[in-house]
């Protein structure tokens, strides 16, 4: 019988051989001629340390395998680990809204905020001139960037029907003064004339006479009264064609020209049916304020610096 050489697995080899197990190698044979027969053997005899080279290179290719098993293994794992630490520092780096507070130290210093914007500069106090009376310009003793004081002369309005209207008042004036000394003339010579008692009729008489006298006085005085009343209404309102300064400051804006028609204080065009424009306005340009549109972002900016800065160009005086 051949020998048959049995090998046992090693240390390596334990996860592929199973127990009581004996890995069968080729069967190596001692061929010998057969000289009774004559026959020469062809076959390649095989000697016992070309077997056992076989089983070296045989275990060294598992544990080759098994080596790169091992390494795939260990890379996946260490892909995992690095894929794991990314994503915890991507998470920690994310900002983690406002759960509290943020404190940080103050410092002292000049925090200077700048806003552009567009905005209209008015004047604080300004005043309109708007005559009280209807007629055409007839002077104009101001221009536009002239500084005024209250009650000073700016225009002067023609109207022939106020002047009428005064020399009337006059008229009536006079005929009430007229009318009244006639009436104290009157009552003054009754009182003169002696009075003879000759019957209680004669004495009757002047005593009514004396009594007429006296009413037609009272009644001449009220008369005067209400003539110099209104001619002291027609003066007042013909003095109003005088257009003074209802205040100090400076003429910012004039509408009024020679020749141009007043009506309800306003300055009428040839074809102007809006309703005309203010003569004139005048202004303190000493107290300005300026109205600025200003968005949401640059209050944003006004609110932290808690000041803001308002340049204007100056106007003429």
């Amino acid at each position: 019988m051949p020998n048959v050489p049995t090998t046992t697995p090693g240390p390596d080899d334990t996860e592929h051989t199973l127990e009581d197990v004996t890995e069968t190698i080729p069967l190596i044979t001692n061929v010998h001629a057969d000289k009774q027969s004559g026959r020469a053997n062809d076959a390649t005899e095989i000697s016992d340390e070309e077997a056992y080279a076989k089983l070296k290179a045989k275990r060294a290719e598992r544990r080759r395998k098994k080596l790169i098993r091992r390494g795939i293994a260990a890379g996946v794992v260490a892909a995992i680990v690095l894929i794991a630490v990314v994503v915890t520092l991507v998470i920690n780096a994310q900002p983690q809204g406002t759960s509290g507070p943020v404190t940080d130290m103050v410092t002292e210093g000049t925090f200077t905020t700048t806003v552009e914007a567009k905005g209209q500069l008015k004047p604080i106090s300004s005043s309109v001139v708007s005559p009280s009376v209807d007629g055409t310009v007839d002077s104009i003793n101001v221009q536009a960037g002239q500084s005024v004081n209250e009650g000073d002369v700016l225009m002067t309005i023609k109207n022939d029907e106020l002047d009428r209207n005064v020399a009337e008042a006059q008229r009536a004036v006079a005929a009430a003064q007229e009318d009244l000394a006639n009436a104290k003339k009157a009552a003054a010579a009754a009182q003169a004339t002696p009075t003879t008692d000759v019957d209680g009729a004669s004495a009757a008489a002047g005593v009514s006479d004396a009594s007429a006298d006296t009413n037609a006085v009272s009644a001449a005085q009220r008369s005067l009264a209400s003539a110099q009343a209104n001619l002291d209404q027609a003066n007042a309102k013909a003095a109003s064609r005088t257009v003074t300064a209802p205040s100090s400051g400076s003429i910012v804006e004039l509408n009024a020209k020679v020749g141009a028609t007043v009506t309800g204080g306003m300055i009428m065009g040839e074809s102007d049916t809006s309703g005309g424009k203010q003569c004139m306005q005048i202004a303190d340009l000493s107290k300005m304020k300026v109205t600025v549109q200003v968005g949401e972002k640059d209050i944003a900016k006004i609110a932290v610096g808690q000041s803001a800065n308002v340049t204007y160009p100056a106007f003429p005086d």
